[in-house]
């Protein structure tokens, strides 16, 4: 203090002309200010991340809702393996009959059934290796997405990554199941098996006995336009099943027709005619 007396300044004054109060003033006006800024921009930073991290969730959801259809297009892979197997026992047995001694107009109807079958058997692996491509494409996609997740989601609040395991027992599953279906009598303990029909998997058979169809001739009585109606309160995912020959199937499974059954299908993609 004596020293300030001495160059002739005040102790509660600054280097300029104003006191100390207004010095004070003005520092804590600098703070809030930029304090208001930080706060600001941390708002515009926080907000941004919330929207990207907002448009990956709502990704990822439509991805899961996807991926509902998912068993679906395994069993039609089975589905069209147990065709392909059928239709080159079918096509083996035309062989082992052009072979043996016949006359020539029977040797040129059986060549010609030979031809259609290859062409059934070209078209049948032809489709089956499409879906094979379109699933390993679906799964690598669930993979990205599920990574995606994990990356956007906050340190504080991140839930533990749910982790999709991918079914593969489930295809063994489903092939048994395939194959007791050209075995069986079509019966099961709570009534008709009715994925003896092309088109109808697990998933769809729940749904038809859930509603109260649960037998051949429940297929047969109700009609493909109510069947429609119930695979469509299931979700979209079950627009693409066309229950048009189901009845038909039902009649040939209830008569017990099985030969009869696996030509009609020989024919059919997931119910639908080709």
């Amino acid at each position: 203090m004596i020293l300030l007396d001495i160059f002739g300044q005040s102790p509660i004054q600054g280097p300029g002309t104003e006191t100390f109060t207004e010095h004070l003033v003005e520092i804590v006006a600098m703070l809030l200010a930029a304090f208001l800024l930080g706060w600001w921009l941390g708002r515009i930073a926080v907000g941004k991340w919330r929207n990207k991290y907002k448009e990956a969730e709502s990704e990822l959801n439509m991805l899961k809702a996807e991926s509902l259809g998912l068993e679906d297009k395994k069993l039609e892979i089975i589905t069209l393996n147990d065709k392909i197997k059928l239709l080159e026992d079918k096509n083996a047995r035309l062989r082992n009959e052009v072979n043996q001694p016949v006359v020539h107009a029977a040797d040129a109807v059986l060549e010609a059934k030979l031809k259609t079958q290859e062409q059934l058997i070209s078209q049948l692996k032809s489709d089956l290796a499409k879906s094979e491509k379109n699933q390993a494409n679906f799964d690598r996609t669930i993979d990205v997405a599920k990574v995606v997740e994990v990356k956007e989601k906050p340190k504080p609040t991140e839930p533990k990554p749910k982790v999709v395991a991918k079914a593969s027992p489930e295809p063994v599953k489903e092939k048994s199941k395939a194959k007791a279906k050209s075995k069986g009598k079509g019966k099961t303990k709570d009534g008709d098996d009715l994925k003896k029909i092309e088109g109808v998997g697990p998933k769809i058979e729940q749904l038809l006995n859930a509603d109260g169809v649960k037998s051949y001739n429940d297929i047969m009585s109700v009609g493909p336009d109510k069947i429609r109606e119930i695979l469509l309160k299931a979700g979209p995912q079950y627009k693409v099943h066309d229950p048009t020959t189901w009845g038909d199937q039902a009649q040939l499974a209830k008569d017990e027709k099985w030969d009869e059954l696996h030509e009609m299908q020989a024919n059919l993609k997931g119910g639908k005619k080709v």
